[in-house]
């Protein structure tokens, strides 16, 4: 991690942001949601992206109505299967252990007015400096670049239903 401010975050902190978080299988993070879904909507809201990937497959390669029919059902129960089971108690303490830490960890960068960001390099590396001398250095970014061409700005002003219309 390079450190270009003054924090507050515990060695603890540091040591998850250098390791990053354990894999918690997707189907299982449910727990570690505040969402006010069913467990049933979830799934189905999680499903979406599956489908979708799966009609592009079977626009693709043409495949047989009733097989395709007959796999969505399955691919469906063993996703629906996937998200009751039961997790291992001690997958489910650390998920919610680093929970509490990430939750911490925002917390700290917050009230610190700290940007933590993931440099643009193959090496997991993070940078930790204060949200104002980010937002200075990029703006200053902005104006001296020629790598762009800034057509319209969209704020409270400028939605982007308007500059769509224009």
């Amino acid at each position: 991690m390079i450190q270009n401010a003054v924090h507050n975050l515990t060695f603890e902190q540091i040591k998850f942001l250098n390791r990053g978080p354990t894999y918690v299988p997707p189907c299982q993070l449910h727990i570690l949601t505040k969402s006010s879904f069913t467990l049933a909507q979830l799934v189905t809201k999680e499903m979406v992206p599956l489908r979708r990937h799966l009609t592009k497959l079977f626009t693709k390669y043409s495949v047989d109505l009733s097989r395709r029919m007959n796999f969505e059902k399955e691919i469906q129960l063993a996703f629906n299967e996937s998200f009751l089971a039961q997790m291992p108690s001690m997958l489910e303490h650390r998920a919610l252990y680093e929970k509490q830490i990430i939750q911490s960890i925002r917390y700290s960068l917050n009230k610190d007015q700290l940007l933590l960001r993931r440099t643009a390099d193959d090496k997991n590396t993070y940078y930790l400096g204060q949200l104002d001398e980010f937002h200075e250095k990029s703006n200053e970014y902005i104006e001296n670049s020629n790598s762009y061409e800034l057509f319209a700005i969209i704020d409270e002003n400028h939605t982007e239903e308007q500059q769509l219309k224009e």
